[in-house]
């Protein structure tokens, strides 16, 4: 099931950029800052690793470090699928514009002579490689103006690279992140579920760490602090989460100590089942 997901990723994001590049004119993939930094390529990665990810635990496959590889040949698959994509949609009208809505002749169609006078057909390669050696960039500025940059060449082809790089880079990153937050249970051949309990102050902190000294004779109190659902907007808070495997009901209570967007596990509390059955 986990291929099936992971080839549906990849699908969408060929997808999506196709839809975005022919009807919007914008292209994610291409998606730069100051021409050589790839934000398109990153978040393309960003996508495919958080959908790597969830494809393993919807199909409770266990994570190994060789499944990274498997997430950097599914990233340059994609940048070769958008890429493939681009040039089996690209089309030319008489007047020679191109059109991506299959209007005109292909562009695998067309002939054209290099720096050399040799005529040469518009295959998929011949095709990226004309594309690096002669078109530029544009950098567009907050203030709506624009200026021309000549990228034709070698800078091209060092943004093409960093493209790949950086969706590798960030698919791997963020696929190995995004499982890392979850449990694998070995007896059960599946993942454990994240339930968050509650939240509370650092006022409360000494009242709540007491009663988890002994989790099992305070459910009731626990369970009362899971019914406040409480949020809090202060700097600094404390999270309570239950992580739990729902075929034999092991698992554990997460305590974590937020500051802004930081976050530091504190404690782990190992719970039996008859206590994870109460807090689900």
């Amino acid at each position: 099931m986990y291929i099936f997901l992971i080839i549906l990723s990849m699908l969408s994001v060929i997808v999506a950029e196709y839809i975005a590049n022919a009807f919007i004119g914008f292209s994610i993939l291409n998606l730069s800052f100051w021409v050589v930094i790839p934000a398109g390529g990153a978040l393309i990665g960003m996508f495919l690793g958080w959908a790597f990810s969830t494809a393993f635990r919807k199909s409770n496959k266990k994570f190994s470090k060789k499944h990274c590889l498997i997430a950097v040949v599914v990233s340059i698959l994609t940048f070769i699928g958008i890429n493939y994509m681009e040039y089996r949609t690209t089309y030319l009208l008489d007047d020679y514009t191109i059109s991506r809505t299959f209007e005109g002749s292909p562009i695998s169609e067309f002939v054209y002579t290099d720096d050399n006078g040799i005529e040469k057909q518009m295959t998929f390669i011949n095709y990226q490689k004309y594309l690096l050696d002669n078109l530029d960039s544009t950098i567009r500025f907050k203030s709506g103006k624009t200026m021309d940059v000549k990228t034709s060449g070698k800078i091209n082809y060092i943004v093409y690279f960093l493209q790949l790089i950086a969706m590798i880079i960030f698919t791997t990153l963020y696929f190995v992140i995004n499982l890392s937050d979850f449990k694998y249970c070995d007896n059960c051949k599946r993942y454990y579920t994240l339930k968050k309990l509650f939240e509370f102050s650092p006022s409360d902190y000494d009242i709540v760490m007491n009663k988890f000294e002994n989790v099992n004779d305070s459910l009731l109190d626990l369970k009362e602090f899971c019914n406040r659902r409480r949020k809090f907007h202060n700097d600094v808070y404390f999270k309570a989460t239950l992580m739990y495997c729902k075929e034999c009901k092991n698992g554990e209570i997460i305590i974590k100590k937020h500051k802004g967007n930081d976050s530091d596990n504190i404690k782990n509390i190992t719970l039996d089942s008859f206590s994870v059955e109460s807090l689900i």
